[in-house]
């Protein structure tokens, strides 16, 4: 059960790091780009789960047991794909500043 609590609590700070890039990179108008589709993708997709701590203290708690699950089986896909994702990422914008 404890393994099960990290991999929600890595979870949670995965998707709420996705989406506050995401919000940084619409501020600046460039979310549509290429190697931030697959960050867009998870930002939607987890739009519905209350990863705040804020947020969820106003949840029910047998509901977030439920949402727990969901977040958990989120954790692979998220785990293998982040480095990658990440990378590719910091490649595309780095290309901005070489001369």
């Amino acid at each position: 059960m404890i393994e099960d609590l990290s991999k929600t609590d890595n979870t949670r700070r995965a998707i709420f790091r996705i989406r506050n890039l995401v919000s940084l990179f619409r501020q600046f108008k460039s979310a549509n780009e290429q190697p931030l589709l697959w960050f867009l993708e998870i930002d939607s997709d987890t739009d519905n789960l209350p990863i705040d701590d804020d947020v969820r203290l106003n949840w029910n708690e047998a509901a977030l047991v439920k949402i727990d699950d969901e977040i958990r089986q989120d954790w692979n896909y998220i785990l293998k794909e982040l480095p990658t994702r990440c990378n590719t990422l910091i490649e595309h914008y780095t290309s901005f500043f070489e001369t």
